[in-house]
């Protein structure tokens, strides 16, 4: 079950950062509700460009728009400007002098949060003098997986606009894939590899100064190993190959490990352990019944730890039952066995117990009886007097039978009274 809410408000209060002829720039800081801090941008002569960041709690769902508000001092209604798509809007026909309060929030599909709280009201006025380039936002550094698309963006003013450029490791990036726009910068890496790992800078330039801000950004990725689900749990009869293959994803490479029964475990005579750099494979050329149970790989890197369980179960045929046999109850044409059930099951429950009889005077061994499990004693019937038996019980499992356990000779005696 997947639950979501609405989303928190974009963080306030709105502040001014900067005016000019006909706009005005606004931000506004976290509020007790957390919905992304509002960041300055400059604003054209006519337009008001406002940036905020998404809110850190979305709802548990996606943002789908972003509803912004304003109006005049003297005006009570709100003029509302809803399907906002990115964290960017420019407000367009502003009153030059006149004065201006905003508010934003976030919509997802459970419905739309409370607005920030409202800025204080801006009178809109021109700038009066020219700025170097200002770092409003800077580059944070980032983590992310192989494979994966990265926008780094930073928030820079200044009057003239500033030119911008990108740098990796010092060195100029030549990409089609930057823009700067509404006083946001960004670079866009479509696809994260190896080579990805750098210092990028972003670099603004005016006629009044320049300023730079860099991030450093780290290509890893948590070991994740993944093995067929049919692989996780096997049973497997003695002398049986037992190979499982892993495949083994994260960066950097993950160093691999294989325990049984938290004991780690290398390759031996028993274990034939191949690990390369994206697979590792165990494997037992013959299973014996000693090779049943709890396996673990274990794969690690500088970004974290990630294990799989697996079970082997080897089965068998049971051993024969535990002896010696113990001869009770002897009369003049029956007696009475006992036995112990057998130490090694095979791995499967007992089924039943197989009784057989020999005169060793015929050497013949006879079927006398089939007992169910749990029953540990017999009483064998017409056995003829001055005669010498032996005794032998088997036990059986789903796989087959035992070896037999034997007693000893016993020789049935009239018995006087």
């Amino acid at each position: 079950m997947c639950v979501t809410e609405k989303p928190t408000p974009p963080q306030g209060p709105i502040s001014v950062t900067s005016m000019e002829d006909a706009s005005c720039t606004i931000l506004w800081q976290p509020s007790e509700f957390d919905g992304g801090a509002p960041e300055p941008v400059a604003s054209a002569s006519d337009s008001l460009t406002l940036y905020w960041k998404v809110p850190e709690d979305d709802g548990n769902t996606e943002i789908i728009e972003y509803i912004l508000e304003y109006h005049e001092k003297r005006i009570t209604d709100w003029t509302v400007i809803n399907e906002i798509s990115d964290t960017t809007f420019t407000v367009e026909k502003l009153t030059t002098n006149s004065e201006y309060t905003f508010r934003v929030s976030a919509v997802n599909e459970a419905g739309r949060s409370e607005p920030s709280l409202e800025s204080p009201y801006i009178r809109v006025k021109a700038p009066t003098e020219k700025e170097p380039p200002i770092i409003q936002e800077p580059l944070n550094d980032v983590s992310i997986g192989l494979g994966k698309t990265l926008t780094l963006s930073c928030v820079i003013a200044g009057q003239p606009v500033p030119e911008v450029t990108w740098l990796k490791n010092g060195k100029t990036i030549k990409t089609t894939k930057v823009t700067y726009e509404n006083r946001i910068a960004k670079y866009t890496i479509e696809e994260t590899t190896e080579k990805t790992t750098a210092k990028y800078t972003c670099k603004a330039v005016n006629e009044i100064g320049q300023a730079e801000t860099s991030c450093k950004v780290t290509v890893e990725e948590k070991p994740e190993i993944v093995i067929d689900d049919s692989e996780l749990v096997n049973q497997l009869r003695v002398g049986s190959t037992w190979t499982v293959t892993a495949q083994i994803n994260g960066y950097p490479t993950p160093t691999v490990a294989w325990y049984k029964n938290d004991v780690r475990i290398e390759s031996n005579s028993t274990y034939t352990i191949r690990t390369e750099e994206k697979t590792s494979t165990i494997s037992i050329n013959s299973v014996e019944r000693s090779d049943s149970g709890s396996y673990r790989i274990e794969a690690t890197n500088s970004c974290g730890k990630s294990d799989v369980e697996l079970t082997l179960s080897i089965i068998d045929k049971p051993s024969k039952p535990e002896g010696p046999i113990q001869v009770k109850d002897v009369r003049k044409d029956s007696i009475v066995i006992e036995w112990k059930p057998p130490e090694d099951d095979g791995g499967l429950e007992i089924v039943k117990y197989s009784i057989e009889k020999c005169d060793q005077e015929k050497g013949t061994w006879i079927k006398v009886a089939d007992v169910t499990k749990g029953i540990d004693s017999y009483c064998i019937q017409r056995l003829a007097i001055n005669s010498q038996y032996l005794f032998r019980v088997a036990a059986e499992n789903p796989i087959g039978c035992s070896e037999p356990l034997e007693s000893e000779p016993v020789t049935i005696k009239k018995i006087i009274v």
